[in-house]
């Protein structure tokens, strides 16, 4: 291959990463798959609408038993003395 049919190629490469890191996402479906077990639906519920934060799982014998969600929020405090 050629200098100049490399270089196309690269070109048509970000041409089309491009187009893919621009294309609108469709929107997240609801939650409505048939095969979730109770369990894995809660943890997908404790899993949306969480910003920043954590969600830790503890599994025994190969089941969810605990989900626990973590939730960081910002506090903006004014400039206050506290001496």
């Amino acid at each position: 291959m050629n200098r100049n049919a490399a270089e196309a190629g690269k070109r048509s490469a970000a041409r089309r990463a491009d187009r893919a890191a621009t294309a609108p996402r469709d929107r997240e479906p609801d939650i409505n798959i048939v095969n979730l077990s109770d369990t894995e639906f809660a943890l997908l519920q404790a899993l949306r609408g969480l910003e920043e934060g954590r969600i830790e799982v503890r599994v025994s014998q190969a089941r969810i038993v605990e989900i626990v969600r973590s939730q960081r929020l910002p506090v903006a405090a004014a400039a206050e003395s506290w001496d």
